[in-house]
């Protein structure tokens, strides 16, 4: 849960490309967290 806050504010400094795949792989893992 706490991976989630600085992702929101990571992916807007970090390249468009990079925040995108970020955000997938922190889905996926939510997903296997679940």
């Amino acid at each position: 849960m706490n991976e989630r806050v600085p992702l929101c504010t990571g992916s807007t400094s970090t390249s468009g490309v990079f925040g995108v795949y970020f955000s997938i792989m922190s889905t996926m893992i939510a997903i296997l967290v679940i």
